[in-house]
């Protein structure tokens, strides 16, 4: 990593703790699997939002696997109104693990939902959140995470889900439309190609960054 990404990293998680997240940076992804996973106690409820991030570090597979007390929206063979009730459930989850559109330098997340499930269990319910992204989405200000949320993220989840839908019509499952997507208000509180940051979120929400 270049040492004006190094910079930026530091700063944003430095400015992620002055927004009451404790925030960690990983060079590996492994290593990120293995910090999340260790801060689950065998008694948590644990839930998904959706990411893309999430499954490629390994820990939708983990989970899966060896943890009993999960609501499970990647599980196989589920209908789409069982997805809906797991979804409507992790709210109540004791963690809730997700991703995020994009991330400033200055700690701010912000994140374009189709369902709003995700932007609401980060702002209520579960009593901590994980939230962990790539590098790749750190941008310098507000304005660039909204463009970014718009202009990237949002088009390829839309475009998944409306692969999802064709895929699930042609199984005549069961069809539904694709709504627009739901923005959520910036909480001041593909592939994953860069190295990831796990923002941790107690249940003492985001609040305005801290004085020195």
């Amino acid at each position: 990593m270049k040492a004006a990404d190094q910079t930026k990293v530091a700063l944003t998680i430095a400015n992620l703790k002055k927004r009451n997240m404790d925030a960690y940076f990983f060079h590996e992804q492994v290593d990120a699997l293995k910090a999340v996973v260790d801060r689950i106690a065998e008694h948590d409820l644990a839930a998904f939002g959706g990411s893309e991030t999430v499954k490629q570090i390994g820990l939708v597979n983990y989970l899966t696997q060896h943890h009993a007390n999960l609501f499970n929206r990647y599980a196989e063979n589920i209908s789409y109104e069982e997805k809906k009730e797991i979804e409507r459930k992790s709210l109540l989850s004791d963690i809730f693990i997700t991703g995020s559109n994009a991330l400033t330098t200055s700690g701010e997340l912000i994140n374009i939902d189709h369902t709003g499930n995700r932007v609401s269990a980060i702002l209520f319910g579960p009593k901590k959140v994980f939230i962990i992204l790539g590098t790749n989405k750190i941008v310098d200000s507000l304005e660039e995470g909204i463009r970014r949320a718009r202009t990237v993220a949002a088009p390829l989840n839309a475009k998944k889900l409306a692969e999802q839908a064709n895929a699930t019509q042609a199984g005549s499952l069961h069809s539904f439309s694709i709504r627009p997507l739901k923005e959520s208000t910036p909480i001041k509180k593909s592939p994953l190609k860069n190295s990831p940051i796990l923002a941790e979120v107690n249940y003492l929400r985001c609040s305005k960054p801290k004085t020195d």
